[in-house]
């Protein structure tokens, strides 16, 4: 019975603690402000992090502390609270790094989310013990990946919710029972934070952001769960499948990595050439480029899991999952050829618009 009410309470704590966290933002230093990359004209609170994790910590305890969720939550809080700190003061990426390396180094340790594998059929995708590092890698990738991928209103938080749904009904109907409460109340959750963030009828703008420390938390969650979905002895779902779950956010964070290092810059640099900041230049609208964006997670995901169920071998997957990334730095560089193309064609005009006026004269 204690498990039923766990559901409940997590999202009532967070309903209520965006409620009371929205207004009271601006005093605590948690507002972020428009400039340089940033699409949106208003100062913003970002305390949806800090919501989440309440709505999370509340659903846990009322569910009795399922396995793995206590470190999740712990491994969350070192997260969210360097997320509130870099809200704040804007930390430099070293700082972030290590404390992504430490929390989830505590989750592979205490969450069982440690990979022992990425796939069957080869002793290449046996890891051995190799299986720690790549699981630190592999959660801290996935953590940045979201935070890339936290542009637009609405965004990250959908493909979230997306992922979680995806691994919420494969483990209904596969063999992972022990994940469907869990499951349900990250989705709960999220979808209470989704009503604050989303752009609706009669709501231009979101009245709140996730912040780095939501970003952050979802990626932890995600890359935990994944890993749990996936975890050896429990599933018949092995590793290969678990990029294609969350395909989007990884996708997009390894070809801009590639580009940049391309051209010859950081990976860690910050620009406009995420896939949703190409398209808004383009003209879409937030609400069309959400709704695709869920969409195309949706399809990826989609296409993984059937292409597991024909039998396609892990390793095939992985492979075209990599071909899946070349296929996003193409797309990528065409948008900015496009993109390039259409600014200078304006700028052209203008100039010759300009030169008129003055004959005119």
């Amino acid at each position: 019975m204690t498990q039923f009410w766990g559901l409940p309470a997590g999202l009532l704590v967070c309903a209520i603690s965006l409620w009371w966290l929205i207004p009271r933002a601006g005093s605590l230093g948690l507002i972020d402000h428009p400039g340089g990359r940033k699409d949106h004209c208003v100062p913003v609170p970002v305390v949806g992090g800090v919501a989440i994790w309440l709505g999370l910590a509340a659903g846990a305890v009322g569910s009795e502390l399922l396995p793995g969720l206590a470190a999740l939550l712990l491994a969350g809080a070192v997260l969210v609270a360097l997320g509130v700190i870099d809200d704040r003061r804007d930390l430099g990426w070293r700082i972030r790094i290590l404390t992504q390396m430490a929390a989830a180094t505590l989750l592979v340790y205490a969450g069982d989310a440690l990979l022992t594998r990425l796939g069957e059929g080869y002793p290449v995708l046996q890891l051995g013990w190799f299986g720690w590092p790549f699981s630190v890698f592999a959660i801290v990738g996935l953590i940045n990946a979201l935070n890339m991928i936290d542009g637009v209103d609405g965004l990250a938080g959908s493909l979230t919710l997306t992922s979680l749904l995806a691994m919420l009904a494969l483990a209904v109907h596969g063999d992972a029972d022990h994940l469907v409460l869990p499951l349900l109340l990250c989705s709960g959750v999220v979808c209470v934070f989704l009503a604050a963030n989303l752009r609706l009828p009669g709501r231009p703008r979101a009245l709140t952001f996730m912040g780095n420390s939501g970003s952050a938390l979802l990626g932890l969650l995600l890359a935990w769960a994944a890993i749990r979905l996936t975890a050896e002895g429990q599933s018949t779902i092995t590793p290969a499948l678990g990029p294609w779950l969350v395909a989007l956010p990884i996708v997009d964070c390894l070809g801009l990595i590639v580009l940049r290092l391309v051209d010859g810059r950081s990976p860690f640099s910050a620009d406009r050439g995420h896939l949703h900041h190409l398209l808004l230049d383009r003209g879409w609208s937030v609400g069309v480029l959400v709704l695709t964006a869920v969409s195309a997670q949706l399809g990826l995901a989609t296409l993984g899991l059937v292409l597991h169920k024909a039998g396609v071998s892990d390793l095939a997957l992985i492979g075209l999952f990599l071909l899946l990334v070349l296929g996003h730095v193409a797309l990528l560089l065409l948008l900015k050829a496009r993109n390039g193309r259409s600014a200078r064609l304006t700028a052209a005009a203008v100039l010759l618009d300009e030169g008129g006026s003055r004959l005119g004269r």
